[in-house]
């Protein structure tokens, strides 16, 4: 299915290790909406965020907004156990920094990654 994904390109760091753990990181998904998507300016506007164009099966949107589990996993914990190889789509999301970056012609197999992998 043909979906546009906001994804965090920086990391959210906390001021403790236990906050930091439960922010979302580079390559997180913070919200995934069928295509075509809803979005505010703000969405557009944040630096930490782009907006990318994917084609992913309902079990790879269900990962990607899997959350990460562990010893500091809580109830709000919005950091997640799978995520978007942002370094292979560097080319393209600095080449459209405001706009939603259309990544369909990519292997989404290939980008999605559990957290940890390099």
């Amino acid at each position: 299915m043909l979906v546009e994904c906001l994804i965090r390109v920086v990391d959210k760091v906390g001021t403790t290790q236990r906050l930091d753990a439960g922010l979302t990181k580079d390559g997180d998904a913070i919200v995934i909406q069928r295509s075509p998507g809803i979005w505010g300016i703000e969405d557009f506007a944040n630096p930490d965020w782009r907006i990318v164009l994917i084609d992913l099966t309902a079990t790879q949107v269900d990962a990607l907004l899997a959350a990460e589990t562990g010893e500091f996993a809580y109830r709000d914990n919005r950091k997640r156990k799978f995520r978007l190889n942002t370094g292979a789509m560097t080319p393209y999301i600095h080449d459209n920094p405001t706009g939603i970056v259309d990544l369909t012609d990519m292997n989404m197999n290939a980008l999605i990654m559990l957290k940890g992998e390099l």
